[in-house]
């Protein structure tokens, strides 16, 4: 093979190289993720409130706050309502704390091309009575 179609060749390669990779950092999207670790514990008492921070690296993702009474037991998402849970943007906030919203909460965010992730462990809120 002569020296310029050896030349031409590498050319092609480093083009086609370039190409793919071009094409996977910049039209792929990057995979979604929570912008925060969630809080492993968290106390509270009873009638305060206590934050879910459910924060993406995609504000239009949809996010979601599940609850579980039972470690280990399936999750129920739970509905935003003025008087027990706040959403703004992407966090969540429940108020007016009753010791039945003891339990295990996690998040989990949809962006729009379908993409769902959620926390890889459970956060676990614990509540006192008052003093």
């Amino acid at each position: 093979m002569a020296p310029w179609d050896r030349c031409r060749v590498w050319r092609g390669l480093v083009w086609s190289l370039f190409a793919f990779y071009a094409t996977f950092l910049l039209i792929t999207p990057g995979a979604l993720k929570f912008l925060q670790d969630p809080p492993l514990v968290q106390v509270s008492l009873v009638g305060w409130t206590v934050d879910y921070n459910c924060t993406t690296d995609d504000p239009s993702a949809t996010v979601s706050l599940l609850y579980s009474r039972n470690f280990g037991i399936s999750y129920s998402v739970l509905q935003a309502s003025p008087n027990k849970l706040l959403l703004r943007k992407q966090v969540f906030t429940l108020v007016n704390l009753i010791l039945s919203d003891g339990g295990y909460y996690k998040c989990k965010a949809t962006d729009q091309s379908g993409q769902t992730i959620q926390w890889n462990r459970v956060s676990v809120l614990f509540l006192q009575a008052g003093l």
